[in-house]
């Protein structure tokens, strides 16, 4: 590349043109690069032309570039083509098809089933849940039941001790006791009998 006022740019030096082009000509990669391709040219046209010689080097054939994409995408295209072509029969229809609708048969047929066994499931988990609940809703009531029997045991034992006290003799007793009998009785009728007091 020559540049203005003489000079020429190689590579990142800059080269004046007081001869240092002419070194940079004669230098050994670029005549190695040009000798090489003179030898290149040479053996092509050699070849073509079908002569040969004993010592002659083997031709290195370049391999051969691989598919574009494009080309690639086409010879995909054709390709499924021919196959489809290749399944229909005379009458234009597909050979295919008629084993699509009996997997198509096979699957709905799968499916009614698995809908049926889902919909059984559901009835057994609707029991089993109604079962439970009804079951907790007993165990409430017996619950309550024994809350009531426990509570009615209690107030028939305080029934018990007040007609104890009610029924004991007094005439031995003294004023302390009397008065402590009389504190018990009343506690007791407030606890049997709230809306009296």
């Amino acid at each position: 590349m020559i540049l203005c006022g003489g000079q020429q740019r190689c590579g990142s030096r800059t080269l004046s043109s007081d001869g240092g082009s002419e070194n940079l000509q004669r230098s050994v990669k670029v005549e190695n690069y040009n000798e090489q391709l003179r030898n290149a040219c040479k053996r092509k046209s050699f070849h073509l032309e079908g002569g040969s010689q004993e010592n002659e080097e083997p031709y290195d054939e370049m391999p051969k570039r691989p598919m574009g994409q494009k080309a690639a995408k086409r010879a995909a295209v054709d390709a499924k083509g021919r196959s489809k072509d290749m399944g229909s029969d005379e009458s234009g229809n597909s050979k295919e098809s008629a084993i699509d609708l009996d997997k198509l048969g096979r699957y709905s047929k799968f499916q009614e089933e698995t809908n049926e066994k889902r919909l059984r499931i559901l009835e057994v988990q609707q029991k089993l849940s109604s079962e439970k609940l009804e079951a907790t809703k007993i165990a409430h009531l017996t619950a309550q039941e024994n809350k009531e029997g426990k509570k009615l045991e209690k107030e028939s034992k305080m029934m018990e001790a007040l007609n104890n006290l009610i029924s004991q003799d007094t005439s031995a007793m003294s004023d302390d006791e009397k008065a402590e009998r009389v504190a018990v009785m009343k506690c007791l009728r407030n606890a049997l009998f709230p809306t009296l007091a």
